[in-house]
């Protein structure tokens, strides 16, 4: 069995670890690397439209027969532009990806793979990132979920010669997978991203895949360690950290929050992070506060378990939620601007014109007033009506400031929503709830005193109520000594020298450099 690693090594995220063994190959993730997109690109103002501008920037790995259009090219005419579609497509030279969960730095680049070439997933994993295509689509993610395949965790499945078993674990996206990959000779684990301080079902999980390892260890372990970091300096020791243990104490938090807060309160969290959107939402339904969630949280909650019960929780959750809609101008050529409208008047539209999740949401206002452009019966047929008092929007944002202590806000986007809400400084009176990961490079400094700014001007109040995705130091640990692994392959860290204080063997990998892999090391 041969490894080779072309991201996820010396650097969080960005895996994308190539295993071949006779003539299988398969890629464990094949995310983006932020830290090497970072070094050329800076969104919006210079990004990569193509696979090229990721080739030539080595953001992805020079292969053959892994690409969609690989070995093709344009042809073009001078005056006319593209006239056709050159060259000879390159024979198919990967067998499968495996997918650890539902996060862009294991996932984002998918999209650029070949469609026959099938993804291994769960099915909550599935359904994840088809709800992500519908949310925001990119070129490097179009149509992945084209390529799923769905597999039911602890049922082994065949690639080639290859043994591939998925394992349920605890991380902060729902659906996170570790694997155990096994040849007649060699088994090798791989941990994704996972932890042991989550909801008590998560915390299960992750002990059962110790399990799993411990009844049988294998010859290498390739596992994460983003929490890992060498000693700090007297001026980090000085900087404070808001992290919690655990979800539960997020829970605990939120719900101390919300009990001494007179006015508004608003939790911004990630879009991903579906666990904690339950345990916070909860926390203010039974405080008897009015819940209300951004469009992209609202349609992740009532579409979930549209298709198949995956999350318990969520329906419960989304029946009772307000649904705050992003702000949208009414164009200046359509029939409303015409008809009411007037120069410089910013107009607000509620249902026209909408697009992508947003206009899945506001269906039955759309088939009311005939704003059906680009529907299919069928779409429209399984579309969740849901009532005009249940949106946010416009004048509405007025109930929620006259009456800040009836309301609980949700929002994956603090900046947006504050945008959206304030008229006067000061108007929004309440708590912002920080539930992210805290800042820890330069460019996340610059955004979290962006957000500091908008928090003063809308008059809130800031605290924190989050928790890690992944293990702690301590964790780890116990959790190597626990697995039995014969040998350890540190990833997604940025220290993996402090693995050899935990494990008696450790193997540290060099990106693009291909290692053999064999039972007797």
């Amino acid at each position: 069995m041969r490894l080779t690693a072309w991201g996820g090594v010396d650097e969080i995220g960005g895996n994308k670890f190539l295993i071949e063994c006779g003539g299988d190959r398969i890629f464990l993730d094949f995310g983006m690397s932020y830290d090497r997109a970072g070094d050329f690109f800076e969104p919006p103002f210079l990004q990569a439209a193509n696979r090229e501008d990721l080739l030539k920037t080595r953001a992805l790995p020079p292969l053959t027969g892994c690409y969609r259009g690989g070995g093709l090219c344009a042809e073009y005419d001078p005056g006319l532009g593209p006239t056709g579609v050159a060259g000879i497509e390159e024979p198919k030279a990967l067998d499968a990806m495996v997918l650890s969960h539902a996060h862009m730095d294991h996932y984002g680049y998918a999209g650029l793979l070949r469609p026959d070439i099938p993804i291994l997933a769960t099915p909550l994993t599935g359904r994840l990132i088809s709800m992500r295509e519908d949310i925001s689509e990119g070129f490097t993610t179009a149509d992945v979920s084209a390529s799923l395949a769905m597999c039911e965790p602890g049922q082994a499945l065949e690639v080639g010669d290859l043994r591939l078993t998925p394992f349920p674990v605890d991380h902060s996206v729902p659906g996170a997978t570790a694997w155990i990959i096994e040849s007649e000779e060699v088994r090798v684990g791989y941990t994704g991203d996972l932890r042991m301080h989550g909801p008590a079902e998560g915390r299960a999980q992750t002990a059962a895949f110790l399990e799993a390892l411990a009844r049988n260890p294998v010859d290498y372990l390739l596992c994460e360690g983003t929490r890992l970091r060498p000693p700090a300096s007297e001026d980090e020791k000085e900087v404070e950290h808001h992290g919690l243990s655990g979800e539960d104490d997020v829970a605990g938090k939120v719900s101390e929050i919300i009990a001494r807060e007179p006015g508004l309160v608003l939790y911004d969290g990630s879009p991903a992070d579906m666990g904690r959107m339950r345990i916070v939402c909860r926390a203010a339904i039974e405080a008897g506060r009015k819940l209300a969630v951004d469009a992209k949280l609202a349609y992740l909650l009532l579409y979930i378990n549209r298709d198949q019960p995956l999350m318990d929780g969520c329906d419960e959750i989304a029946r009772q939620a307000y649904i705050l809609l992003g702000r949208r101008k009414i164009a200046s050529n359509t029939t409303t601007a015409r008809t009411i409208g007037r120069d410089g008047v910013f107009l607000e539209t509620y249902d026209e014109g909408r697009q992508g999740h947003e206009k899945t949401l506001l269906a039955a206002q759309r088939i009311r007033r005939g704003n059906l452009k680009g529907d299919t019966a069928d779409e429209l047929a399984s579309a969740i009506q849901i009532p005009d008092e249940r949106f946010i929007w416009g004048p509405r944002r007025e109930e929620v400031l006259a009456n800040p202590g009836e309301w609980f806000v949700y929002t994956s986007n603090g900046p947006l929503t504050c945008l959206h809400f304030v008229t006067t400084p000061g108007c929004m009176r309440g708590t912002y709830v920080y539930g992210k990961a805290e800042p820890f490079n330069e460019e996340m400094e610059f955004s979290f005193e962006r957000l500091k700014n908008w928090i003063e001007l809308a008059g809130l109040k800031l605290e924190y109520a989050h928790t890690s995705g992944h293990m702690r130091a301590e964790h780890l640990k116990d959790f190597l000594r626990d697995a039995g692994a014969r040998r350890v392959i540190p990833i997604h860290t940025e220290a993996p020298e402090l693995f050899v204080e935990l494990h008696p063997d450790v193997r540290r990998i060099a990106a693009g450099r291909e290692v053999t892999l064999s039972a007797a090391g």
